[in-house]
């Protein structure tokens, strides 16, 4: 199987990135890496929509009670839809901890 994208799934990207805009969900459905997409996008001079990386005060409560809830960061993660890292970090902003890494169980 050829590595290379052939006309029509260039063109079903440019399609899909004139609708959606965002290179990561447009990545998903057609099955390629966000920098193939993220490629076509800048030859074709597509302005592509960033996602907010910002942690919503409602998203921030959502961790919140999960780990509270005792959930393990993945587990949060997962839930929540972020990066571990995000979780984490939030954890400590508010002075969670856990029994061990970021597998455990949230101390409470």
């Amino acid at each position: 199987m050829s590595k290379h994208l052939t006309e029509d799934q260039k063109q079903n990207i440019i399609k899909l990135l004139k609708e959606k805009g965002n290179a990561s969900e447009v990545a998903r459905i057609v099955g390629k890496s966000k920098s193939s997409v993220c490629r076509i996008a800048k030859k074709h001079k597509i302005p592509l929509k960033m996602l907010s990386s910002k942690v919503s005060r409602k998203e921030e409560e959502k961790i919140l009670k999960l780990l509270k809830e005792g959930k393990s960061a993945i587990e949060v993660a997962r839930l929540a839809k972020r990066s571990q890292t995000t979780v984490l970090i939030k954890a400590r902003k508010h002075g969670i901890k856990f029994s061990g890494g970021r597998y455990s169980k949230v101390l409470l």
